[in-house]
């Protein structure tokens, strides 16, 4: 197996108030397997395998944060942001039996008696999202949340390409209220 897998961040503060982050991932992965069980009987079938697997990842993520305090009293953090993601896997693989003799190992395998059906597969999938979320605070005891997401993907359905997926709540850290002490 060779792997590769390699991720990467920066973060530029625009503002006091504003921070844009983006991060890049990338993996990568090879396999060859192989197996050799040789003919040490007479009645021995032995056999062979070769199979080869491939994948590849990448990612990117961008988001855009706003943070401040206002008068000391109201607290807004808000990000909005964007990913893509892709994914690739490839492989293919023979299996053999009853081999004739033990010199070429797995490296000739269609001197089998036997060859099964070789396999093969392929699968592909990518990501793309959209997000947004605002938290707001007031004197630290009172809390909202807004997000928003929305992902399109090769894996939903041909009419449905997009899902959306809003979410919100509120909060209220009773144990800093006057009456709780």
């Amino acid at each position: 197996s060779n792997a590769i897998l390699g991720n990467s961040t920066l973060d530029v503060k625009l503002t006091d108030d504003l921070v844009f982050k983006t991060l890049l991932g990338l993996e990568y992965q090879n396999n060859n397997n192989e197996l050799f069980v040789p003919v040490i009987y007479e009645d021995d079938r032995g056999e062979a395998k070769d199979s080869h697997s491939y994948f590849n990842s990448f990612l990117n993520e961008n988001t855009l944060t706003y943070a401040k305090t206002f008068n000391e009293v109201h607290n807004i953090n808000a990000l909005l942001g964007f990913t893509y993601q892709s994914y690739v896997t490839r492989n293919a693989g023979i299996s053999v039996s009853q081999l004739t003799s033990n010199i070429t190992e797995n490296y000739n395998l269609g001197s089998a008696t036997l060859i099964s059906p070789p396999t093969s597969g392929f699968s592909e999938w990518k990501l793309l999202s959209g997000l947004g979320r605002i938290n707001y605070s007031f004197l630290g005891k009172y809390m909202f949340t807004a997000s928003f997401r929305s992902d399109g993907s090769s894996r939903f359905g041909t009419a449905n390409k997009w899902g959306y997926f809003p979410s919100a709540a509120v909060a209220w850290r009773i144990s800093d209220e006057s009456f709780m002490e």
